[in-house]
């Protein structure tokens, strides 16, 4: 297994992934993420690339996820709600109650 430098690693790699998850296919992914089937299916090679893994096969019903795509899926969902939450910030800033020393 390859060592991630997740540092370089683009985070709407993920997104496209677990959008595929729930999709099954690349077409219906690239509709709910306003992306082409070709970005989508060029994001899918790059996370291949990078995680020395297909993720997900071609079967009779669509997409069929590897093993590996399978023990992803959890731990990258977990991740990505964590860093949504992140940027949600806290309370707007309301220059009236400030109080400055």
């Amino acid at each position: 297994m390859h060592n991630i430098n997740t540092k370089t690693l683009d985070l709407n790699l993920l997104v496209v992934f677990s959008t595929l998850w729930d999709t099954r296919n690349v077409t219906r992914a690239g509709e709910r993420l306003a992306l082409s089937q070709s970005a989508v299916s060029h994001a899918l090679r790059r996370l291949r690339e990078r995680l020395d893994d297909e993720l997900f096969v071609l079967g009779s019903s669509g997409l069929v996820p590897t093993p590996r795509a399978a023990e992803l899926i959890a731990p990258v969902r977990e991740a990505l709600e964590k860093i949504d939450q992140a940027l949600q910030g806290g309370d707007a800033f309301m220059p009236a109650t400030t109080q400055r020393k």
